[in-house]
C-alpha cells in the first residue's frame, strides 16, 4: 500500500456507520468488497495485496462497483445509495496532505523521486495556492534532487533526461522540457 494513503479500516467503518442506518443488511465486508471493485480489482483479497491503486476514471469505479454489489443481491436504489459512499471513501483514502509529500521525498531513492509524478503534481497545487510550508518543501526536495546528480556529466545539457526519455522512462513535464 502506498505510504500516504490512508487507513481503509476508519474509512470504512465510518461509511458503514452512516449507510447502516438506511440499509439495515449492510455489511462492512461488502463495503469492503464493493470498494475493491471501486478500485478495479475483482476481490477484496485481490485488493489487499496490491502495491498501487489507482482510479483513473470514476465512471468505470461506479459501475464496476455497481456490478459487484449487484452480484451480492443489493437492489438498484441501495446499490446507488453505496457507490455514491464508496466514491465518497474513495476521495478520503486517495487524498495526500503536504506531510505526506514530504514523508515521501524524504524516504524515496533519487529514482522513485524523479518518477513520482503524482506527489510532484501534489506538490506543485499546493505551491501554486501559494502555500508557504509548500514552497519550502519545494525548495527542499528541489535541492537535494540538484545535489544528487549535480556530478553527473550527461546533466549539463538535458543530454540525462534525453538519455532516459530514449530509454523508455516517464518523465514529468519539466524533465521532457529539457530532454528536448
Amino acid at each position: 500500500m502506498d505510504m500516504y494513503m490512508k487507513s481503509l479500516k476508519l474509512i470504512i467503518f465510518t461509511a458503514h456507520s452512516e449507510l447502516k442506518t438506511a440499509i439495515p443488511s449492510i455489511k462492512k465486508s461488502h463495503l469492503y468488497e464493493a470498494f475493491a471493485a471501486f478500485c478495479g480489482f475483482k476481490s477484496y483479497a485481490a485488493f489487499q495485496v496490491a502495491s498501487e491503486y489507482r482510479v483513473e476514471n470514476l465512471e468505470i469505479a461506479n459501475r464496476q462497483c455497481f456490478e459487484r454489489l449487484q452480484a451480492l443481491d443489493f437492489d438498484a436504489g441501495v446499490t446507488l445509495q453505496v457507490c455514491q459512499r464508496i466514491q465518497q471513501a474513495w476521495e478520503q483514502f486517495n487524498i495526500i496532505s503536504l506531510d505526506d509529500v514530504y514523508a515521501f521525498y524524504a524516504e524515496a531513492s533519487f529514482e522513485e523521486a524523479l518518477g513520482e509524478t503524482r506527489m510532484l503534481g501534489v506538490l506543485t497545487s499546493f505551491i501554486d495556492a501559494n502555500d508557504s510550508e509548500a514552497i519550502l518543501v519545494g525548495l527542499v526536495v528541489a535541492a537535494t534532487l540538484l545535489a544528487e546528480y549535480e556530478g553527473n556529466p550527461d546533466n549539463r545539457s538535458g543530454e540525462f533526461w534525453y538519455n532516459k526519455k530514449l530509454a523508455g522512462h516517464s518523465l514529468n513535464v519539466i524533465q521532457s522540457d529539457v530532454a528536448e
